[in-house]
C-alpha cells in the first residue's frame, strides 16, 4: 500500500485561468520512515459523502530526495 500511495510521477496544478497543467517527475523510490500523528478533526472524506473509517493512520515520511521535474504541459 506504501508504494502505490506514495510513488507517483506526474503532478498536478492549475494557474490562475483554471488550466490544469501535467509535469512529469522522475526520482527513486522514496526512503521512507515511519511516521506518528494526531489527528483531531478530519473532514476530508465526509466532504466528498465517504464514510469515516476510525482506523489508526497511515503515516509516514522521507527526509529528503533529488527530484527531476520537467516542464508542465497544458492537460486537454
Amino acid at each position: 500500500m506504501e508504494h502505490w500511495l506514495t510513488e507517483r510521477y506526474c503532478l498536478y496544478c492549475n494557474d490562475s485561468r483554471g488550466t490544469i497543467y501535467r509535469g512529469e517527475v522522475h526520482h527513486l523510490p522514496w526512503p521512507l520512515q515511519k511516521g506518528e500523528c494526531k489527528i483531531r478533526k478530519n473532514t476530508i472524506l465526509q466532504s466528498h459523502y465517504l464514510p469515516l473509517l476510525h482506523k489508526e493512520p497511515l503515516v509516514h515520511y522521507s527526509n529528503s530526495i533529488k527530484v527531476a521535474l520537467y516542464p508542465l504541459t497544458p492537460v486537454g
